[in-house]
């Protein structure tokens, strides 16, 4: 998706993230799921696949 990118800053090892994707794309998945933060279960598989449809069709 492209909200994150490793780099380097010296000797250290960092992520360098752009807000505004990252914005959408926690929007995005509150949308499908506003609870989605209240556990530790991992995303299901039917999860992920309404996120990808909906992801795809923001991009269009």
């Amino acid at each position: 998706l492209g909200a994150m990118h490793i780099g380097k800053f010296g000797d250290a090892d960092v992520r360098i993230c752009d807000t505004v994707k990252i914005t959408e794309i926690i929007t995005l998945m509150l949308e499908i799921d506003p609870l989605l933060f209240e556990d530790i279960e991992p995303l299901t598989e039917e999860f992920s696949k309404e996120f990808e449809v909906r992801w795809n069709e923001r991009k269009n």
